[in-house]
């Protein structure tokens, strides 16, 4: 009995030994997500601030992007309410993209990843009680690539996406804009799917839902400043 007692003992100071070293390996991977986000947002907040100091007579930050957009002849075009198309916003400086990805071409990855939005929206839709709980990564952002952080779901990045010409030809711009807006209304968003979204990434959904919706005010307000 007293050998069974000390291996009893050993056991438990071994188990109470695995805890604290799972405990501190938990710690320190949680600390590494945090100093890496940290500098995902000051390099966005870098990007912001690069762009900002490039505007002109205390434009709206996002509208020399339109203006570029609408003087520039390359690359394809997005539409506009009255059928014309405009070309895509100028993606130089701090909101470049590369032009290939894994071999293939800038229009590709845009037109798979618009089929990949619709689906994965589809699929959202239908969700009632899903299997484990969604998560930052599961929504599907309006955006062309994953954003790693929501500083990133920025209104160029959304109208290089939304208002493409390489999809949805029968739809103006407005009306796209619409669509996305009753997708992602605030309101409507946190009532539907928030409590499917799991405790530790509802502040970080949230914090990208908003910055879709106000990027969303902002294309309509610069698409009705678009002349026909």
């Amino acid at each position: 009995m007293q050998v069974d007692a000390q291996k009893l003992e050993n056991l438990r100071a071994w188990e109470k030994q695995r805890q604290e070293r799972q405990e501190r390996e938990e710690r320190k991977e949680k600390e590494r997500q945090e100093r890496h986000a940290a500098r995902e947002r000051e390099r966005e907040r870098q990007k912001r601030q690069q762009y900002s100091h490039s505007s002109q007579h205390h434009q709206h930050p996002y509208d020399s992007d339109y203006r570029r957009a609408r003087a520039t002849n390359a690359g394809h075009g997005y539409h506009t309410d009255n059928g014309s198309r405009r070309p895509h916003l100028e993606r130089k400086g701090p909101y470049s993209r590369t032009d290939k990805r894994d071999g293939m071409s800038e229009e590709m990855v845009l037109m798979k990843a618009w089929a990949s939005y619709q689906l994965r929206w589809a699929g959202l839709l239908e969700i009632s009680t899903p299997e484990a709980p969604l998560t930052y990564a599961s929504i599907p952002w309006p955006v062309a690539s994953d954003p790693c952080h929501p500083t990133s779901l920025t209104p160029q990045r959304m109208a290089v996406f939304l208002l493409s010409s390489l999809h949805s030809p029968d739809k103006p711009a407005m009306e796209r804009i619409r669509e996305a807006m009753k997708l992602w209304h605030p309101d409507k968003f946190e009532g539907r799917f928030m409590a499917l979204i799991a405790p530790s990434d509802r502040a970080i959904v949230r914090e990208g839902l908003g910055m879709v919706a106000r990027g969303l005010i902002d294309l309509m307000r610069l698409q009705k400043k678009v002349p026909g």
